[in-house]
């Protein structure tokens, strides 16, 4: 792997990172850039719990960016915050169809172990979250990274892909699904849940307006059947940005929540 480091100077409020970090790997098409946000009292000396945040699908790592004040977020809740790029529509998966884009691999033994190591991060501390394509990327890190994760959460996550199976860009990402049913079965969230014994502690959100509320209220189900601890936000809300700038403040509030609870 290697990696190059630039230093972002942007008059923009909203996107004023400190650093953009991009990574060329093998296990990605393309270098993959992330903006990464510290809080304004940055001290080496101490660690801080890190948040990754991942578009949707379409987007890139400007997208929370464009309606979110990230900057302000990372100082109010002292978080290390890092948006990565996934490219457009990456699913966050090691795609089965082709053979140079494994993004989960690239994910979680390069990026993570690379920002970890670059800024003082308190490893026990690192969570995910995402919207749309995001938050399904984020609820399948989680699941599969139980060791690495604090905890998760999503916001109008696509949490059920047979639902929308040959959509959305997943047929470029995972398959076309009479193909191989099997492909979108090994990736599928909500199917994962029935194979893991113990889950902490996670979050989910979504607009009731929104078209993919039904695969958010199933998982919920799901996870009230099978005793899972997820906590569900069901509210008023569209597939939207308005809706998006709002939750994420719920995500933040959920895992300083935990970090508070772990402290006591």
């Amino acid at each position: 792997m290697k990696f190059f480091l630039f230093i972002l100077v942007i008059s923009s409020v909203l996107i004023t990172a400190q650093e953009i970090v991009t990574l060329k790997s093998e296990n990605t098409p393309f270098a993959d850039t992330s903006l990464v946000f510290t809080p304004k009292n940055y001290n080496k000396s101490v660690k801080y719990p890190a948040v990754f945040l991942l578009h949707g699908w379409g987007g890139n790592h400007y997208q929370w960016s464009e309606f979110v004040n990230l900057r302000k977020l990372s100082d109010d809740y002292n978080f290390i915050i890092i948006c990565p790029d996934a490219f457009n529509d990456s699913w966050y998966v090691n795609n089965p169809v082709r053979k140079n884009s494994r993004y989960a691999d690239f994910f979680i033994k390069e990026l993570i172990p690379y920002i970890t190591n670059k800024y003082s991060v308190n490893k026990e501390n690192i969570f995910v979250s995402g919207l749309s394509m995001g938050g399904f990327g984020a609820v399948s890190f989680f699941l599969d990274n139980q060791n690495l994760f604090k905890s998760c959460a999503s916001t109008s996550g696509v949490l059920n892909l047979k639902t929308f199976k040959n959509s959305l860009g997943l047929e470029k990402a995972i398959g076309i699904y009479e193909d191989n049913p099997e492909n979108y079965t090994n990736v599928n969230v909500i199917e994962k849940l029935d194979k893991l014994k113990q889950i902490k502690p996670f979050m989910i959100d979504c607009g009731t307006e929104d078209r993919i509320y039904v695969t958010n209220k199933e998982f919920y189900e799901k996870c009230l059947g099978n005793k899972i601890p997820l906590t569900f936000i069901s509210q008023p809300g569209k597939h939207d940005r308005a809706y998006w700038g709002k939750a994420i403040l719920n995500h933040f509030n959920f895992f300083r929540k935990i970090l508070e609870s772990a402290n006591n």
